[in-house]
């Protein structure tokens, strides 16, 4: 009898300790998948926040390409002929500067050659065997990215972005392109920290290196994707996946996440250190599994030494039998440290876990109030008197709920756990049962994708751009620092709140149509004029659709840039363009804008006015004697007595040459046409300083007067030019009238 029950016994003590074992490891496993999900997480997001920043330099290069070319397509209707180089290498120049990127502006012609450069250098090479050339000759392929390439003009490795200019009809009239070196993209990679073997990656959706960090040039250029890879999940039309693989050149084993750059070819990749990532789980698993082998080993030896004590088979067996349903019970409640106190604050229960987590054994903290135990010193006058009022009701602010709290190590450092308390009645007290566990490596996590998302918020914070996403209720789920900078909106109190009400009525109403649209699913693009906090801007803004899976809409992305400069620029240049560079009088351009203003109003105010062509009589021969400086100097000279002749509301030009006009409006009759050309003969008698010499200079006026309603600008100019000839022919020097 006491045989067979000594062999049950062993059986059963033996079947025991490989259960524990077995829960142990269970327990182990599902820590590592837990660090693994988490380490998923973290590729995943690190992924994200690296293709966002990608996708936002990559937007700033598309809006100057965009800005470059509409810009020069102005500037050459307002030329009415070519841009004059000096405007155009302007024109790249500032959308350069407004995207703030170290890169190369350059506009070829059809044939290849380069036209205008951001740096004005010279460049005599075709590029019209280059790759991007040969795409967008072929048709409009939209935003082209290149494949890597070492610069002709420095020797470094670079990329391409470029676009098709067309002309008025649609056919190939050139290339807008922007070289941007490799180096910008491995500076972006600085930012983000993925450890001492972990990479980060660019590359094209056909698998091509871009850039790689850490730097490995004679990767670069070279297809690093496999088929079996990310590069089959983008070719079936997944645009993000984290998987764990092996890969050249180094073999480690790493966590990979991809993803497509929205709306371009371009492809980021991250890869963390799965060994790095599991340092801190190999080493709770060493301790963890040597605790349970050491605690199954002795174990084993207590049963094997109880089991032949004989006369105390039935007694010990009670015991056990109790002491297994008590230990089953704890383990049903709690995974991980289990504490029990008495009603003075004193501890009665440790398990091996809480011994794991705390550092004590527990033989050294039975009896002794927990307090001075488990309680930061900080904290123990509240736990006191916690425990005052726990004692006798049973109930407290953490009982009956999982908290995070700051508990104190044997080694006497602080470790973050999370706690339960359970009330258990003792006749007319209670006492306490606590379980926890170590969060440390939750913490962490968290720190490191706050961490992530502040580097998010960071970047987007200090681009020059309005950055917000807006749901399809049209509330405002982020908004970066730059709205506070320009709009006078706070981000804190904006988040939530429906765009309507953070934008005011006029802003809305000049977005709502846009927006509609874009919750459509179609990418808009546009441009307006913004008044914020007392400063005009021009913002040019694209919103990106959020667009899910079952190809719904989510919300939306929306990028504003400020183009102000850009449009004052194209404005002083047009203003510019339309004054004479020798006389300062407007130029015949401005007069061709004038004339018909001038013929409107007479028409609407019913009021006669009159235009008049001078020429300078002799002009040649002055050029001949006295230079083309001397003429030049004779023809300031006139213009600023034509100026002194007239009212501020009247108009003085240069045509070309020594021809002048002159817009007379508001007469009443033609004797002040009249008038006015005596006083221009009278102004024009006194001798011309040419250095030491001085010269007569005389001019011939030809006058149209109108009074009357349906008259042409061409009209006008055609009988002015008929009395100027009739002047001519009466000997110049004088004037003649035509009425009309």
């Amino acid at each position: 009898m006491i045989r067979t029950q000594r062999r049950f016994l062993n059986t059963l003590g033996v079947a025991l300790i490989l259960i524990i074992c077995a829960v142990v490891a269970l327990l182990l496993q599902r820590s590592r998948e837990r660090a693994i999900d988490d380490l998923q997480r973290d590729t995943r997001n690190l992924t994200a926040a690296l293709s966002l920043y990608t996708r936002g330099i990559v937007a700033s290069i598309d809006l100057a390409l965009v800005g470059g070319r509409d810009s020069l397509a102005r500037l050459q209707l307002s030329e009415r002929g070519p841009v004059p180089p000096e405007l155009g290498n302007e024109v790249m120049r500032e959308n350069v500067a407004r995207i703030g990127l170290p890169v190369l502006m350059r506009r070829l012609s059809a044939e290849g050659y380069q036209v205008f450069s951001s740096d004005a250098q010279p460049y005599t090479a075709s590029s019209k065997n280059q790759e991007f050339f040969r795409v967008h000759v072929a048709g409009d392929a939209g935003l082209f990215i290149s494949q890597p390439f070492v610069s002709r003009i420095n020797g470094k490795w670079a990329i391409v972005f470029s676009r098709r200019i067309s002309g008025p009809n649609g056919q190939f009239d050139g290339v807008m392109l922007i070289g941007t070196p490799i180096e910008l993209f491995e500076r972006v990679f600085e930012r983000f920290e993925i450890g001492a073997r972990g990479t980060l990656i660019l590359a094209d959706d056909n698998g091509t290196l871009i850039a790689r960090r850490p730097a490995d040039f004679a990767l670069v250029g070279k297809k690093i994707l496999h088929d079996d890879g990310a590069l089959n999940a983008l070719r079936s039309g997944v645009n993000a996946g984290v998987r764990i693989s092996k890969a050249s050149p180094d073999g480690v084993e790493r966590m990979r996440g991809f993803e497509r750059v929205s709306g371009t070819r371009l492809v980021v990749g991250v890869g963390q250190s799965v060994d790095d990532w599991l340092a801190n789980w190999r080493r709770e698993a060493l301790i963890f599994g040597s605790v349970t082998l050491l605690f199954g080993g002795l174990a084993l030896v207590m049963l094997f030494r109880t089991t032949r004590q004989a006369e105390d088979a039935a007694a010990r067996a009670e015991q056990l039998r109790l002491s297994e349903e008590r230990t089953l019970g704890i383990l049903s409640h709690a995974p991980d440290a289990f504490i029990a106190m008495d009603h003075h604050g004193r501890i009665t229960d440790w398990n091996d876990q809480a011994q794991a987590t705390l550092g004590w054994e527990r033989a050294e903290v039975l009896g002794r109030a927990v307090a001075e135990v488990v309680i930061p010193p900080r904290m123990r006058d509240a736990h006191a008197a916690g425990l005052r009022s726990f004692v006798h009701s049973g109930a407290g602010p953490v009982v009956n709920r999982r908290i995070e709290v700051m508990a104190l190590h044997r080694a006497g450092h602080e470790i973050p756990i999370e706690l339960s308390i359970g009330a258990l009645r003792a006749g007319e007290v209670f006492t306490a049962i606590a379980f926890l566990h170590d969060i440390t490596e939750r913490k962490h996590v968290q720190a490191r994708l706050a961490a992530g998302e502040q580097r998010l918020r960071a970047i987007t914070d200090n681009l020059p751009v309005l950055i917000s996403y807006i749901d399809r209720e049209e509330r405002l789920r982020f908004c970066n620092e730059t709205f506070r900078e320009w709009m006078g909106i706070d981000p804190a109190e904006a988040i939530g709140r429906p765009i309507a009400e953070v934008l005011g009525p006029e802003l809305y109403s000049q977005r709502r149509e846009h927006l509609r649209r874009s919750l459509g699913g179609e990418r808009v693009e546009f441009e307006f004029e913004s008044s914020a906090r007392g400063i005009e801007r021009s913002l040019q803004t694209a919103y990106i659709p959020d667009l899910q899976a079952d190809g719904s809409v989510a919300g939306i992305y929306a990028l504003s840039t400020d183009v102000t400069a850009l449009r004052q620029a194209e404005r002083r240049m047009s203003d510019l363009a339309r004054v004479d560079s020798l006389t300062g009088v407007p130029n015949r351009r401005r007069f061709d804008e004038r004339l018909p203003e001038a013929i409107a109003r007479s028409r609407r105010e019913n009021r006669p006015m009159a235009l008049m062509i001078l020429d300078v009589d002799h002009f040649k021969e002055i050029n001949d004697v006295h230079g083309h400086a001397g003429g030049d100097a004779v023809l300031k000279e006139i213009a600023r007595r034509l100026l002194d002749c007239v009212r501020t509301t009247d108009m003085v030009a240069r045509l070309a040459g020594d021809e002048f006009v002159i817009i007379l409006e508001g007469l009443r009759n033609h004797a002040e046409a009249e008038l006015v050309a005596r006083k221009i003969g009278v102004g024009l008698k006194p001798a011309f300083s040419l250095g030491t010499r001085s010269i007569g200079v005389s001019c011939s006026i030809g006058v149209a007067f109108v009074d009357r309603d349906a008259v042409s600008g061409t009209d006008l100019i055609a009988k002015a030019d008929a009395a100027l000839y009739d002047a001519k022919r009466a000997g110049r020097d004088t004037f003649a009238i035509a009425t009309m």
